[in-house]
């Protein structure tokens, strides 16, 4: 059986909180004290993401560099 009140702002909720039932009572949490934890993460993996990114740029250069003199080996250069 479900029993459903209709109460406007019970808590009193200002925009952006919402209302967590935690077992004993009901608490007003903001949204952005849920997302706090996740957008820490996000930050750091977007760090690491940045990092392995040039670093991947700064390999791919070396390894065209590489190319270039191996093929220059064979290659005559004409002027």
């Amino acid at each position: 059986m479900t029993i459903q009140f209709n109460i406007k702002n019970p808590e009193g909720l200002k925009q952006g909180e919402l209302l967590i039932y935690n077992g004993k009572k009901f608490e007003a949490i903001k949204k952005e004290h849920l997302l706090e934890g996740v957008m820490k993460d996000f930050a750091v993996l977007k760090k690491e993401f940045e990092i392995l990114r040039e670093q991947t740029k700064v390999l791919k250069e070396q390894i065209n560099k590489r190319q270039k003199r191996f093929l220059g080996a064979f290659v005559k250069e004409v002027k």
